[in-house]
């Protein structure tokens, strides 16, 4: 039995503007050597595919775009001869000050929980939580 393929976007698209709905035309897909093209079309220095490629594999080419943004000019065209390597460098640093402020954050946290726990079982008592008068 043969497969019958048929593309529904232009009747979507038509079914959704009749009805009033704005559409977005969502992308394809892109290969790891597509994602490296669209970092050099934008004007960024690749050294070496390969090992972009296993920083995309690790990083996602849409979470790393947000680094490309400070090297956008106003008309969405990018700075040249920015190294890809330099992305990678901050979007490093991003990673380890985001680790060291949520380390920060979980030492604060628990503190805080500790102290409330102490408080509500030596004021209410051990089963304190369980009254619903208070």
């Amino acid at each position: 039995m043969g497969e019958i393929i048929v593309d529904i976007s232009d009747v979507v698209r038509e079914n959704h503007s009749r009805a009033g709905h704005d559409y977005q035309i969502i992308k394809q897909p892109k290969t790891y050597e597509q994602q490296v093209e669209l970092i050099k079309e934008k004007g960024f220095i690749v050294n070496n595919d390969t090992e972009c490629i296993s920083f995309l594999k690790q990083a996602n080419y849409y979470r790393l775009s947000a680094y490309f943004l400070p090297f956008r000019k106003k008309n969405g065209t990018y700075f040249v001869d920015i190294s890809f390597n330099r992305i990678q460098r901050i979007y490093k640093f991003d990673s380890k000050l985001r680790g060291v402020l949520f380390n920060c954050i979980e030492r604060i946290e628990l503190h805080l929980r500790t102290q409330l726990a102490y408080y509500c079982g030596h004021v209410y008592g051990s089963l304190g939580y369980m009254d619903k008068s208070m």
